[in-house]
């Protein structure tokens, strides 16, 4: 049986009864007990949404920074210089006082194990703006970020202005202009091949003025035995019974065996082409275009893939071979110049052994500037599919080789139908035809080996020095990132920068 209610507590329940039936003024109370925890919920979205936004900020310019100071650095050298670069970066992308925040950091190290990867880890504290009522002032965020450099497998081929332009110095003044071009080339290699990854690249190296000296590099076969010369030759001008009384010369277009050169050796045809090829002065004379021969001897404004890779298929195969560049044989040569000999594909060990061939190669210099002869054995020493196919895979341990040619000059294309060059001499043998005038032609020829190059996958670098913008070149390049303008005095960054180009560089996480 429940006891009877005392007084208090009668009156209590009255009241309440009341107000559990009158909902009037309710609300009010509801809200008041509410607000806190609303303050909280809302304030806290607001503050946390502040926060993803800086953390999205802080990743980006966590990796900005550690792709800056990766891409700085010299082969796998890690300086005090590199870290400020990624310094840079990171403060430029993560402005001090954006959101509010004025402590980030960003700290980059390299790793112990791989000296291609560098490591960064930012931090930051996001100010709350409503949750600081509740005791919440900050918000910690955090970012990790790295970069490698995956060099993989490249071979780069450098493509040399030697023309007699480069003997002097650029429009600034100072060291003539091929001696920065040998001081300036070691940027290149200290960018890809430098540190502990020199057997990850292979570099060859070819210059240019009219023609390229490419004979230790090829083989007897790749030469014709009878050779079309501007030259003489002793006819009998007066005979008697059978006995020739007096010689007279004609000059012409006439035949020339390979024995009756400087060369000679032996009477022998074969040892003679042996020694054209291996004295040092082994420059050829360009070919007949795909589908002429040397009897119909046309070299055309077009450049097809054959051009580049077909070889000739024996000692007689004579719409495949080169001539000889032979001055002595011709009648007045005029202007001639032969190059130093190109160089293959190979690893280098070291800066120093890299450098010594890059003074080999530059040492001859003179000449007028033939851009197409240039181009041309650069792609055929470095095409995967011709000449030295054997020596030049596509692929190392499983891996694609990139493919890149490195094209230098410091002027517009001069030619000289007058003077000896890869044509021969044009005004007497009328080689070279297409639309156009002998410049014309030549910088067609020039062009279509560019694009032909890059159809084989190959980039095209372009350094122009000390010259004026020229539209030529420039189309040479795979794109306006792979064209390059040094004044001179930047040389060795414009070659680093290149090379930087080349080193796949990417972020691993």
């Amino acid at each position: 049986m429940r006891e009877p209610m005392t007084g208090l507590r009668v009156i209590l329940a009255h009241w309440i009864g009341l107000l559990a039936r009158d909902v009037r003024g309710n609300a009010l109370a509801i809200f008041a007990g509410a607000l806190l925890p609303l303050t909280a919920m809302i304030g806290g979205g607001v503050d946390m949404g502040i926060g993803y936004m800086a953390q999205a900020k802080l990743q980006n310019a966590c990796d900005a920074g550690v792709l800056a100071a990766r891409q700085s650095m010299r082969g796998n050298l890690f300086t005090a210089a590199n870290e400020a670069e990624g310094q840079k970066f990171f403060a430029f992308n993560f402005p001090d006082g954006i959101y509010g925040i004025g402590d980030a950091n960003l700290d980059i190290e390299q790793s112990d194990t791989d000296k291609a990867q560098l490591f960064g880890y930012a931090t930051a504290n996001v100010p709350t703006a409503i949750m600081a009522v509740f005791g919440y002032d900050q918000i910690p965020i955090s970012a990790a970020c790295d970069a490698r450099r995956d060099l993989g497998y490249n071979d780069v081929m450098l493509v040399l202005d030697v023309t007699g332009s480069m003997n002097s110095a650029p429009s600034g003044g100072g060291a003539k202009k091929i001696v920065r071009l040998r001081s300036g080339a070691k940027g290149l290699y200290q960018s890809l091949a430098a540190a502990d990854s020199p057997d990850t690249t292979r570099f060859g190296m070819v210059s240019y003025s009219v023609t390229a000296n490419v004979g230790r590099l090829l083989s007897n076969n790749d030469f014709v035995k009878n050779q079309h010369h501007w030259t003489t030759r002793q006819v009998c001008g007066f005979s008697l019974f059978g006995t020739c009384i007096f010689y007279t010369t004609e000059v012409g277009n006439f035949l020339v065996n390979i024995r009756d050169t400087k060369w000679r050796k032996n009477n022998d045809e074969q040892q003679s082409l042996t020694a054209f090829r291996t004295s040092g002065d082994g420059c050829v004379e360009e070919r007949p275009s795909e589908g002429y021969t040397q009897d119909n001897y046309q070299i055309r404004d077009t450049v097809t893939q054959n051009d580049i890779d077909r070889r000739a298929s024996g000692p007689d195969d004579t719409s495949w071979q080169f001539g000889r560049y032979d001055p002595d044989s011709m009648v007045d040569p005029g202007g001639h110049s032969c190059p130093s000999e190109a160089l293959p594909l190979t690893n280098y060990p070291n800066q120093g052994s890299f450098v010594s061939d890059i003074n080999k190669v530059t040492q001859n210099v003179g000449g007028n500037t033939y851009h197409d002869a240039g181009m041309l054995w650069g792609l055929r020493l470095i095409s995967s599919t011709g000449f030295f196919a054997a020596d030049n895979p596509t692929t190392r341990n499983g891996v694609v080789v990139n493919k890149h040619i490195v094209f230098m000059t410091d002027g517009v294309q001069q030619v000289n139908a007058n003077g000896y060059t890869e044509d021969s001499r044009d005004s007497q043998m009328n080689r070279v035809q297409g639309s156009g005038g002998l410049d014309a032609i030549h910088k067609a020829r020039f062009l279509a080996t560019c694009n032909l190059a890059k159809s084989m996958g190959i980039t095209v670098w372009v350094i122009v020095l000390d010259t004026k913008p020229n539209e030529e070149v420039e189309k040479c390049a795979t794109s306006g990132a792979t064209y390059f303008y040094s004044d001179g005095n930047d040389l060795e960054q414009v070659f680093s920068d290149i090379g930087a180009g080349i080193g796949r560089l990417r972020l691993t996480r």
